[in-house]
């Protein structure tokens, strides 16, 4: 195997434990992305974790989560497409911008 094969199958094995440890938080990110993304045309991952905060249920699982999680759904494999990005992380970092996927 290919060291970019090897990188690529521990991505999706990473993607695919962290979305059956963290399916809860993961599936309610979602549906704020999608509403999101429903109401503007687009979304990043820093507006998404702005809003979760504001529900208390989702504000306790989120102390427990690593920020990654996100990377689970902010994915093309559940209906998102990347447009662009956007300098609006944490420091100036740059994050990507996603749309609905409608295909």
């Amino acid at each position: 195997m290919t060291k970019s094969k090897a990188a690529t199958a521990d991505k999706k094995f990473f993607t695919n434990q962290l979305e059956h440890n963290r399916k809860e938080l993961i599936d309610e990110a979602h549906a704020v992305a999608v509403a999101l993304c429903e109401i503007q045309g687009q979304v990043t991952s820093t507006e998404v974790l702005k809003l979760l905060r504001h529900f208390p249920e989702a504000e306790r699982l989120l102390e427990e989560a690593d920020p990654r999680f996100m990377g689970a759904v902010l994915n093309p494999s559940r209906g998102f497409r990347e447009v662009g990005r956007e300098k609006t992380g944490s420091h100036g970092r740059e994050v990507r911008v996603w749309e609905l996927d409608e295909e």
